[in-house]
């Protein structure tokens, strides 16, 4: 009987022990799976397993957000201070041929062109949304097709331009007009707000203001008077993106920025040269159409993106028509020489023109088109000092 007993007692004793040992377990568990959710995201991240294994698109979500950039003096520079150069790509705004009714798929288009996808590196991507949109979509629903473009963009670690892509002279556009005052400004009190803390991202105020088609302090001064008001809006609700800004003549007259600056801070403008240029240029000017002229003696003073360029051989469009040998290669030795003034090159979908791919997204290659030129030149940039984005990625599918 006190066999028995003893045993009955040391076997109650050992179910006990083990079942507290359980406990003991799960409240740690508990405790330190809790720890990991409430952790800061920098802290989580540190927190999970190494897998050198992931895709492109999943090891970024390992990766901090990008840094802020601002304006400092001629130069972009990140948080630190370092001087940045952003190079990459326009899409063309069509998600299809011209008049059909459909937003475009930002998101699918910048999956396919970055981190060496395909060959392509670009730092920054450029997402127009057209007066056409505007005209067909409500504001909320081009919202979305931005959302998704831009939190692809910070998927991929690049930046990239929100352009409000209103052309004058095209389906009635024009800058000094009650109605295109009124779309910009829905335009932009609807968007900044809401990508205000997105650090990636870059507003173009208005793609390309057309007329009078003066070369002149007057034009440009009207010019200001008329954005300045824009530019105040967008500041107010986005304290910290850098924005954009244009010109009269189709974003050509950039040579009085830095006389004539508009107000405020994270300020950068904007110039846009095609081969067939000069042939547009006022003659009555005295002066010639010149890059220098137009717009790098003001990139020596003031931030610069080329927001436009772009060349092939034949096409549709009288502007933009030359080789690689006449417009490309200068060009690129052009703006080697100034790493200072960041661009943008039009555009990668074959809607419009000129164009880095074509309908299967083969790159166009060969002296008439500037496809293969472009993606080995943005290879070239990917690996400079001033890239703030170098990727661990090196697909090449």
């Amino acid at each position: 009987m006190n066999f028995n007993k003893n045993f009955k007692l040391n076997f109650l004793r050992a179910i006990a022990l083990v079942l507290i040992g359980f406990t003991i377990v799960f409240i740690e568990q508990y405790f330190v799976n809790s720890a990991v959710a409430y952790q800061p995201q920098f802290l989580q991240a540190n927190l999970k397993p190494k897998n050198n294994n992931l895709g492109c698109s999943e090891r970024s979500a390992f990766h901090s957000a990008l840094p802020w950039l601002k304006t400092d003096g001629k130069w972009i520079k990140d948080e630190a201070d370092n001087p940045v150069t952003l190079r990459g790509m326009s899409f063309c705004g069509f998600n299809n041929d011209w008049g059909e009714k459909v937003l475009p798929d930002f998101r699918h288009k910048i999956s396919r062109v970055t981190n060496g996808v395909n060959g392509w590196y670009p730092n920054l991507l450029r997402l127009p949304i057209k007066d056409y949109h505007l005209n067909n979509f409500s504001l909320a629903e081009v919202y979305q097709a931005l959302q998704a473009g831009v939190d692809e963009c910070v998927t991929q670690k690049v930046y990239c331009i929100i352009d409000w892509h209103a052309v004058d002279g095209e389906e009635g556009a024009d800058w000094q007009s009650p109605e295109m005052d009124d779309k910009t400004r829905d335009f932009w009190n609807y968007m900044a707000p809401r990508f205000k803390n997105y650090s990636n991202v870059i507003f173009e105020l208005y793609n390309e203001p057309g007329y009078p088609k003066a070369v002149t302090e007057e034009n440009w001064l009207t010019w200001r008077n008329k954005a300045q008001k824009w530019v105040d809006l967008i500041r107010e609700q986005a304290p910290e993106n850098i924005i954009l800004i244009g010109s009269p003549l189709w974003s050509q007259i950039t040579q009085f920025a830095p006389k004539h600056p508009f107000r405020g801070t994270n300020l950068a403008y904007v110039n846009h040269t095609y081969p067939g240029m000069e042939e547009s240029w006022p003659q009555d000017v005295g002066m010639e159409y010149d890059w220098e002229e137009v717009f790098g003696k003001a990139a020596d003073r003031v931030p610069m993106f080329i927001t436009e360029f772009g060349w092939q051989g034949t096409g549709e469009w009288e502007m933009g028509q030359g080789t690689t040998s006449d417009f490309g290669q200068p060009m690129k030795d052009f703006l080697n020489n100034r790493p200072n003034i960041n661009w943008a090159i039009w555009t990668y979908d074959h809607y419009c023109s000129p164009r880095l791919a074509d309908a299967n997204e083969k790159v166009r290659e060969g002296e008439q088109e500037m496809g293969g030129f472009v993606r080995d030149w943005l290879r070239e940039e990917w690996v400079k000092s001033t890239n703030p984005v170098k990727s661990t990625c090196n697909n090449s599918n």
